[in-house]
């Protein structure tokens, strides 16, 4: 069995291959069967970034960490070991601007890129539009995976299936949209200069006036180990 190893800060690993070898598991950088995060929900979102799909085991080694395993590195291998495993796949967001789409595993965020001017856009879901238009900060649009994080800090209600629109800071109070599987959601920019950012990705991508994002499941996982 193959496994992986990414640590918050790019921290050594050495310790942890010893404990793969002790338990007959190999150590490789390329094509792993897993991957052991040792960190938090970032480093978590780090790895599967860089392994993508790849089911992931986080444990850990930082305050924040929801999906984080019990027990030490040691032990959370050693029942890997013997299959006393099960896997989770949580579907990813898709995100469709300008002709490109980008994948979240936690979530996309819309803000004002100028804190000073608040955003106008209007929404749609399914093709209806939901309400007026929107002045605020901007959104935040969540996986049931990412619903703990930045989507809780502004409903403080995660949610499990399908996903989850948060308002942020909008001038009149607006409840989450909760969608299902197969919805679409669109955003219109309207007014003002706005940035898309995905999970803990520093990479961010300028909107512009009439510029609108279409979001929706993707068929692709985030896939943790149990």
């Amino acid at each position: 069995m193959k496994i992986a190893i990414v640590r918050k800060f790019n921290k050594g690993v050495g310790h942890y291959k010893k404990d793969l070898a002790r338990l007959g598991l190999q150590y490789v950088s390329k094509n792993p069967d897993y991957v052991l995060t040792i960190g938090g929900d970032g480093t978590l979102l780090d790895a599967e970034r860089k392994y993508p799909g790849v089911p992931k085991i986080p444990v850990r080694e930082s305050k924040i960490c929801v999906m984080c395993q019990h027990g030490s590195v040691a032990r959370v291998l050693s029942r890997l070991q013997k299959k006393k495993v099960s896997v989770v796949r949580y579907p990813k967001i898709e995100a469709r601007l300008k002709g490109k789409s980008f994948l979240a595993a936690n979530d996309f965020i819309i803000r004002n890129k100028r804190i000073q001017e608040a955003l106008r856009f209007t929404v749609k879901a399914n093709g209806k539009q939901q309400g007026d238009i929107v002045i605020g900060d901007g959104v935040v649009v969540a996986t049931s995976f990412g619903s703990t994080g930045y989507y809780h800090s502004i409903t403080y209600k995660p949610f499990k299936n399908g996903f989850g629109v948060a308002f942020n800071n909008p001038t009149k109070k607006m409840k989450p949209l909760l969608l299902k599987e197969k919805d679409i959601v669109e955003f219109t920019l309207l007014r003002g200069q706005g940035l898309l950012a995905m999970d803990n990705y520093d990479k961010v991508v300028p909107m512009k006036v009439k510029d609108t994002v279409r979001f929706s499941l993707s068929k692709k996982t985030t896939n943790i180990v149990k």
